[in-house]
């Protein structure tokens, strides 16, 4: 038989705030339901953040009650290419798990297109730079999985990068899953988990898909 999954209880007298941050063509319905579980288990946490969805991908209902009753605003970006609504958006979900603390529970609603939705680059990088590479990588037949490889080297938040600017509050992931097999790390590229590639491993599918390196 498989061993049991490990699990993990997070007491509601060490948290003062429920921390919310969604992005992805499902993320305000995840934040709505994350919201109303976080309230009821933690009764005298203020609870906050912000949801980021593929245009149209919210209604009115979810957003007016993810604001109102929650304090979670709900930003529209661009999907499957990254435009400037992204990174603003992105910008706010990394000034919020930066201004997190232990005192703080995160909690990460992932789902499909999160990739392009919460979408910060590295500098010097520019939007611009961001836009050209994700077109390429879309144009290239490349699967997802090796897409979000070159991703994660492009971007401050991708890669675990979300999680470790939250240090040190815990971060609690919930992911729905848009790649086969499931692998965290390459989900909306891995925002909230180790990153098991590198910088070798993305200029390999670049020479590998004829891409080119520049020049």
């Amino acid at each position: 038989a498989a061993a049991a999954a490990p699990r993990h209880v997070y007491e509601a007298d060490e948290y003062d705030e429920g921390l919310v941050l969604a992005f992805g063509k499902a993320s305000s319905a995840m934040a709505l339901a994350a919201a109303e579980v976080a309230s009821h288990a933690m009764p005298a946490a203020r609870i906050r953040g912000v949801a980021v969805v593929k245009d149209g991908h919210a209604t009115e209902a979810e957003a007016r009650t993810l604001l109102d009753r929650y304090g979670i605003a709900v930003r529209e970006a661009s999907h499957p290419v990254p435009d400037g609504r992204s990174v603003r958006a992105a910008g706010e979900v990394l000034d919020l798990a930066e201004g997190a603390t232990s005192r703080t529970l995160v909690v990460c609603c992932i789902s499909g297109g999160g990739s392009a939705l919460f979408c910060s680059p590295l500098p010097p990088l520019t939007l611009e730079d961001l836009a050209a590479t994700n077109s390429s990588l879309l144009g290239s037949g490349m699967p997802i999985n090796s897409m979000n490889v070159v991703r994660k080297r492009l971007e401050r938040g991708k890669g675990g990068g979300l999680a470790a600017a939250a240090y040190p509050a815990p971060v609690l992931s919930l992911v729905l899953s848009a790649v086969v097999g499931d692998p965290l790390d390459l989900i909306a590229s891995g925002p909230t988990v180790p990153d098991p590639s590198g910088f070798a491993d993305a200029a390999g599918l670049v020479r590998t898909h004829g891409l080119g390196m520049g020049g």
